[in-house]
């Protein structure tokens, strides 16, 4: 019987892989928290011990993203963003760039999970407006955004959980070995993107473009310059400031507006309930001990670069990164670790969301804003399709700097 949630996990990872079974549309949020229910009536997991799995810090700092997410949309910030930078993209690969550099840039120094919630209203609007195809663009900006979290200690939620295991500094580190070939990686992605991006010219709807709610656009602004300034207080002066501070803040202040009731509305809470679901399959998995006992038992050396790497891209592909790395640390524990174990461990965590659609919290929150916003989906296929050649070579670079140092 506890084999149930080892399978559940494989079931939810394979449903993932397809848009329809028969006649029948398939949502991932449907199948996590089906699988979640599973658990429960399974007796895999009990109910009380399902509700504080959950992690709440984690639900509101997204539902706080997601208010500052539609803000930006229903103010027309988007829109208007998007039409001040059309004087400098002249072609696909101009766009291509800065969407690169956009993402990558700003999930770096603000988190991936925080940018995706903020970007994915942009990018559709970059899509509606220049007349490209939404899901390609949409595939470069989730492959940028995991790509600039390697290079900082405050790119991700796992990044920040293991830069407070390491007695270094850890913006040096980040600084002196991930940075260059971080770059590297963008450069080749953005070769990449350019070559395989079938449409060479933009066709862009040339409208003047005014702001829907001006009030709303200067809160909306407000907002992100608090959440940037919150960011970066956690990172250099309070790192024990609990995650949900640095979102429900900045959301306060686009609540203020008196259409707060239409932003919350606007939310989407069926990412939420994915997360949700997902907390309580991931927590049911983890009691089975199965991963555990596995990784325990084995002889192999789990503090070699090349096992963390293989270890964690694969695990992560299945059970989310942040209990993994979790796992990962208390395993450590036992252990004195270089610096470069923990280097290894926070890339290979991150880029590992390059490979499937639920490899990383971010690809989710971009995928669920095409399905909400359009007819379209992407699913784990698609994602590994487009994903897999570019990764491979990421995940080269990346092992290639760690044989080095």
């Amino acid at each position: 019987m506890h084999y149930i949630p080892a399978f559940l996990i494989i079931c939810v990872f394979a449903l993932s892989l397809v848009k329809k079974i028969g006649k029948f549309t398939i949502h991932i949020w449907q199948i996590a928290i089906i699988a979640a229910f599973l658990c429960i009536i399974t007796n895999q997991i009990s109910l009380k011990v399902a509700f504080y799995s959950i992690n709440f810090d984690v639900i509101f700092f997204l539902f706080g993203m997601f208010c500052i997410g539609v803000s930006i949309e229903k103010s027309g910030l988007a829109k208007f963003f998007t039409n001040y930078t059309l004087k400098y993209i002249k072609n696909i690969d101009s766009l291509l760039l800065f969407i690169i550099l956009f993402c990558a840039v700003s999930s770096a120094f603000l988190m991936n999970d925080t940018i995706a919630a903020i970007v994915a209203p942009i990018i559709l609007t970059f899509a509606k407006t220049l007349q490209v195809n939404v899901k390609k663009l949409l595939l470069v900006s989730m492959l940028a955004i995991t790509i600039g979290a390697c290079a900082s200690p405050i790119g991700s939620p796992q990044n920040i959980l293991i830069v407070s295991h390491m007695s270094a500094n850890p913006f040096l580190l980040y600084s002196k070995y991930l940075v260059l070939p971080t770059i590297l990686n963008l450069v080749l992605l953005f070769l990449y993107a350019k070559f395989s991006f079938e449409q060479k010219t933009l066709y862009p709807q040339n409208k003047i473009v005014k702001l829907n709610d001006k009030n709303l656009a200067v809160l909306s602004i407000y907002a992100i310059v608090v959440l940037v300034f919150l960011v970066f207080l956690k990172a250099f002066f309070i790192e024990d400031m609990p995650l949900i501070y640095i979102s429900l803040i900045p959301a306060t202040i686009v609540l203020l507006h008196k259409k707060r009731f239409t932003i919350i509305k606007n939310v989407d809470y069926k990412t939420l309930v994915f997360f949700i679901g997902l907390f309580i399959l991931i927590k049911a998995f983890w009691n089975s001990n199965i991963l555990q006992d596995y990784i325990l038992s084995s002889h192999i050396n789990l503090t070699s670069t090349y096992v963390i790497f293989a270890l964690t891209t694969i695990a992560s592909q299945f059970v989310s990164n942040v209990p993994l790395v979790t796992l990962y640390l208390q395993v450590f524990s036992s252990y004195h670790l270089s610096w470069q174990s923990y280097l290894a461990l926070s890339v290979a965590s991150s880029i590992a969301g390059n490979i499937f659609l639920l490899g990383a919290a971010s690809n989710i929150i971009i995928a669920q804003n095409l399905e909400k916003h359009t007819n379209q989906t992407i699913t784990s296929f698609d994602f590994f399709k487009y994903s897999i050649i570019i990764t491979a070579i990421n995940v080269s670079v990346y092992l290639a700097v760690f044989a080095i140092i």
